[in-house]
């Protein structure tokens, strides 16, 4: 398998949180490229414009791996519905939804607070959603220095796309992988392994919700292997 990895972040994050993950492909001779959602940003766009801009980035750079992690699942699921150049799906503990189904829909509680009480705010006016304590939910297994800048890269999060569900799932036609992180505080293990079910092959590793940040040269070492299936 050759070409470029296309990696599509999650909710609050920005294209530049993979930046330590790409310089350790580029180690391995990996081109990658990171797009940015505009789900995450001031324009506090949708899952569908999120999946049109994963579209146009893996037509723009010829990407036959598209690596997603968390809430890039969804709109990666979405996005590649009917393409046939993409040869693998990679879902870095990511939401792995079945057609109809939002991301609410897969949290199991269908309300405001995915994955339990207190771990998510919505603003008062819903436009958006944010971690009320990333550092504990997202950074887990990161050094202060690490998850702190984290932290000051992290962006409002349109509600609109954890409501919304997608219409098709690209995993159906497409070989997924699943990677499964057991430290995961911002989606549980268990859910991890429900939704790999799905998957045509599942890889775990001992992380915490961001592994492209505090384990990234074994994450990297990891994609690497399924870049070269």
């Amino acid at each position: 398998m050759s070409g470029t990895v296309l990696l599509v972040h999650g909710a609050n994050h920005r294209g530049s949180s993979w930046r330590a993950l790409q310089g350790a492909l580029a180690g391995r001779g990996i081109h990658s490229v990171a797009v940015d959602l505009p789900s995450a940003s001031p324009a506090l766009a949708d899952l569908h414009a999120d999946a049109q801009v994963i579209r146009e980035a893996v037509a723009r750079h010829s990407a036959t791996v598209v690596v997603c992690h968390s809430y890039g699942g969804m709109p990666t699921t979405e996005a590649l519905v009917g393409n046939t150049s993409v040869e693998r799906i990679v879902y870095l503990t990511a939401w792995m939804p079945r057609p109809g189904m939002s991301l609410l829909d897969l949290s199991g509680n269908g309300g405001d607070d995915p994955e339990g009480e207190d771990l998510w705010q919505v603003s008062a006016d819903g436009a958006t959603i944010g971690a009320t304590d990333p550092t504990t939910l997202f950074y887990n297994r990161c050094t202060p220095d690490v998850a702190e800048a984290a932290m000051r890269d992290l962006t409002p999060q349109s509600f609109a796309s954890f409501t919304q569900a997608v219409t098709g799932a690209a995993w159906h036609t497409i070989p997924a992988t699943y990677i499964v992180c057991d430290y995961d505080n911002a989606i549980a293990p268990d859910l991890q392994r429900a939704m790999a079910a799905q998957a045509d092959e599942v890889f775990v590793l001992d992380s915490d919700h961001s592994p492209f940040l505090s384990y990234p040269e074994r994450t990297a070492a990891l994609v690497a292997t399924l870049v070269d299936h």
